[in-house]
């Protein structure tokens, strides 16, 4: 009997190596097979990144592979894409616009609670119902690691462009415990600690993945189970977020704001027509100022920016001091177009802070492949973008005028950027 006991010990141990072997090797075989397809498939993959450089990455993410968990294998995949720095290159369900704009959160499960970063630190802005204790309190660190050494620690698994994609899509991943663990920054994959300042005081607090994202809308959290900070008396340009484009007269102001929020493919005719429409108001309201806000623009279509641009360009607003364009680190892709667009074509002012994308950039990420044993699905650019010459390498768009938001502005509901043009001088 004890002999039986023995073969079974060693029978169970030899199926669980071989199962060990056979993840491995899987893993290994679609780290192989994204390290060759998708420089195949990529317009120009290797036009910011070395080569050698990616090939010794892939190499040691194999190496890594039975030391790790599959949640770890996955992060170390999306960080290897990333090495491109091309933001329309990425792993579904791992790039935070674009699941936060298009899908429903990212493959990782999220803590109760929503950071934003502010000109003045990273905050909660959203919690899910019953963690509104924590609602407002500044994030101070991560498993004792600073919050903004741990934002960057992290943004490395995003396909980051620039510095407003760190601040922008970073945030995701602090809330996420796989992430942190990924990243040793945190012990265990379902919960992660962190230091909140509430108060004068600073309080650590150790929190549980909980089983899904909160419905977000143009980045803000707008989910019944949840409270978010920007629920009440919300400032104009956090207004309508249900609607792809919006307008409306100030009288007081004597300004016409025009909200853009996508370029749907399916609602093309629908924005044409409102931007039309608030066009011919700020005609008709003679001496108006034109403020178009593109600050939460993911992109869309990008068939529709030359038509957009020609009817402002030719609008009475397109004159010195009487046109402005708020963008943001939300600003992207086919936005990123128009803002580029408007900058030579027209005398817009741009306020706000810097877009989320380079003036030009690889997009179209039309060519796609999943990985053969995990089944993620990698996509990659196919069109390289360029709308200036050649020896514009800027990583943004820089505003004429800068107006970050603090917190202290988001919890006020105050908007520096609107607040900035109303003070800008006419003459």
């Amino acid at each position: 009997m004890y002999q039986i006991f023995i073969l079974m010990s060693l029978f169970c141990i030899s199926l669980t190596a071989v199962a060990a072997s056979q993840r491995d090797q899987q893993w290994l075989e679609d780290i192989d097979f994204l390290t060759e397809h998708a420089p195949e498939a990529h317009a120009n993959f290797y036009k910011n990144l070395d080569k050698q450089q990616f090939l010794e990455a892939a190499t040691a993410l194999k190496q890594a592979v039975p030391k790790l968990a599959d949640h770890q294998i996955k992060i170390g995949l999306a960080s290897l894409l990333a090495l491109a720095k091309d933001g329309h290159s990425f792993i579904r369900f791992y790039h935070p616009l674009v699941e936060s704009e298009f899908g429903h959160g990212m493959a990782v499960k999220p803590i109760p609670l929503r950071f934003a970063s502010f000109e003045d630190g990273i905050f909660v802005v959203a919690t899910h119902r019953d963690f509104t204790q924590y609602l407002g309190a500044k994030l101070i660190a991560v498993n004792h690691t600073e919050s903004g050494k741990a934002l960057n620690i992290v943004s490395a698994m995003f396909p980051i462009e620039n510095e407003m994609n760190i601040k922008q899509w970073g945030v995701y991943a602090l809330s996420a415990p796989e992430v942190l663990h990924a990243f040793a920054l945190s012990n265990t994959e379902k919960t992660a600690s962190y230091t909140l300042q509430m108060g004068t005081t600073n309080q650590t607090v150790e929190l549980a993945a909980i089983d899904r994202w909160p419905e977000e809308l143009r980045g803000i959290v707008v989910d019944e189970q949840w409270q978010s900070l920007s629920d009440d008396g919300r400032p104009l340009y956090l207004q309508h977020l249900d609607q792809l484009v919006w307008y409306a007269y100030q009288p007081k102001h004597h300004l016409v704001y025009l909200k853009i929020n996508s370029f749907a493919k399916a609602e093309l005719a629908h924005i044409e027509q409102q931007v039309t429409a608030a066009i011919a108001l700020s005609n008709e309201k003679v001496g108006s100022k034109l403020v178009i806000d593109i600050r939460h623009h993911p992109g869309g279509e990008t068939g529709i920016v030359n038509g957009l641009v020609k009817a402002i360009a030719a609008s009475h607003a397109n004159q010195q001091k009487k046109l402005y364009v708020i963008i943001g680190g939300r600003t992207f892709s086919a936005a990123q177009l128009m803002a580029t667009a408007l900058e030579q074509y027209t005398y817009a002012i741009f306020v706000g802070e810097p877009t989320g994308i380079h003036i030009h950039f690889y997009a179209n990420a039309r060519n796609s492949f999943d990985l053969p044993h995990s089944g993620l699905k990698v996509f990659l650019s196919t069109k390289w973008w360029q709308t200036t010459n050649a020896a514009d390498d800027r990583p943004w768009q820089e505003p004429d005028i800068y107006a970050p938001l603090t917190y202290s502005d988001y919890q006020q509901h105050k908007d520096p950027a609107l607040e900035k043009i109303l003070q800008y001088p006419q003459d």
